[in-house]
C-alpha cells in the first residue's frame, strides 16, 4: 500500500498546511505563477483523455492527480531532456512523454550522481525513496554545480521516513538549489540561477 494516499495522513497535512493554500503569502511572480497556474491548475489538457483511458493498462504507483501534476510540471518546464531515477513507472513515463513528446527520456538505476545528472537533464524525477535515489554524500549537496540550463528536480515522497526527510532538507539547502517547494507528496527543486533563494510550503491535497 502506498502510504502517501492514506486519508488520515492527507487530512492531517491539509489542516497543518491550511495557511499555505492557493498561493497565499507567495510574493514571487515566478512562484505565484507556478502555484496558481501549474500546481493548482484545473484545465483539461489535450492529452488527459487518452491517457486516462489507457492508464489502467500500465503499471504505476501514483494517483491520476499526481500523474497529471508531473505532466504539467514537465510541460511548464519545457523539458527537452528528462531523467527518471529509480523504479520504472510506465504511467509516469507515459504522462511525461505526452507532456513533452520530443524530449529525450532516460531511466537511470539508483543511486545516481545528481551533480552529473543535471549536467545532461533539465527535468529529473526521483521515483523511489529519496535516500535510494541520491547518495547522502553527493557533491551537489555541498558544492555549487554548474547548470547549463534551468533545471527542475522532482522528488517523490520527501517525508516518507526520517532518512528521506533529512536528505530533502539537505537538498533544499544545497548551494545550487534556488527555489524549492514542499508539496508533502512531492518536493520540487528549481535550479534557476537568476532567481532569489526561497522555500515554500504548499497545501497540495
Amino acid at each position: 500500500m502506498n502510504t502517501d494516499y492514506c486519508l488520515s495522513r492527507r487530512l492531517f497535512e491539509w489542516f497543518r498546511r491550511i495557511r499555505h493554500r492557493c498561493g497565499y503569502g507567495v510574493h514571487s511572480p515566478f512562484a505565484f505563477n507556478l502555484v496558481t497556474g501549474v500546481i493548482y491548475c484545473r484545465d483539461e489538457y489535450y492529452a488527459y483523455a487518452p491517457l486516462s483511458r489507457q492508464r489502467k493498462a500500465w503499471q504505476g504507483l501514483l494517483s491520476e492527480k499526481d500523474e497529471r501534476l508531473l505532466f504539467r510540471l514537465a510541460n511548464a518546464q519545457k523539458a527537452d531532456r528528462i531523467g527518471m531515477v529509480g523504479t520504472a513507472d510506465r504511467r509516469v513515463e507515459a504522462y511525461l512523454r505526452a507532456a513533452r513528446p520530443h524530449a529525450r527520456q532516460t531511466v537511470y538505476a539508483s543511486p545516481v550522481s545528481l551533480s552529473e545528472l543535471i549536467a545532461t537533464c533539465d527535468f529529473v524525477y526521483c521515483s523511489d525513496f529519496l535516500q535510494n535515489c541520491i547518495s547522502a554524500d553527493d557533491i551537489f549537496l555541498s558544492n555549487p554545480v554548474a547548470v547549463s540550463s534551468p533545471a527542475l528536480i522532482v522528488c517523490r515522497s520527501p517525508h516518507r521516513n526520517a532518512a528521506s526527510r533529512k536528505l530533502w532538507k539537505a537538498l533544499c539547502h544545497a548551494p545550487s538549489a534556488v527555489v524549492t517547494f514542499d508539496l508533502y507528496r512531492f518536493g520540487l527543486i528549481y535550479l534557476y540561477p537568476n532567481l532569489n533563494k526561497q522555500h515554500y510550503v504548499i497545501n497540495y491535497f
